[in-house]
């Protein structure tokens, strides 16, 4: 944002004598220009940290959902060595039980 742009909007809001002695103060030590001044920056930084902790948490979500793919996977991969080891059962017995072992997998995964 310029430092010097055309502000047209007003925002207020109370404070007490207590908050108001800690801002002043607060205000003093940043170096800021008025109490304004610092209100604005601070509001407007904590935006932009909120901003950028929504695509954070877009792009958070997209990994997960990648890992979740890859897991899954493996955990198919998993089964099949599983079932050729413990060699041939029935289609039910083995599919039940599979089906057992990855949603305990995929619990564990979720934890």
């Amino acid at each position: 944002m310029p430092l010097r742009s055309n502000r047209t909007r007003l925002v207020t809001f109370r404070i007490s004598a207590e908050e108001h002695h800690s801002l002043t103060n607060a205000c003093a030590t940043e170096g800021a220009r008025s109490v304004s001044d610092y209100a604005r920056s601070a509001v407007l930084a904590r935006m932009m940290i909120h901003r950028a902790s929504n695509f954070s948490l877009g792009d958070d979500l997209a990994t997960l959902g990648t890992r979740l793919e890859e897991i899954d996977q493996a955990l198919q991969e998993l089964s099949q060595t599983i079932a050729r080891v413990m060699g041939k059962r029935s289609g039910k017995e083995l599919s039940s039980e599979t089906r057992r072992a990855q949603t305990e997998l995929k619990q564990e995964a979720y934890k």
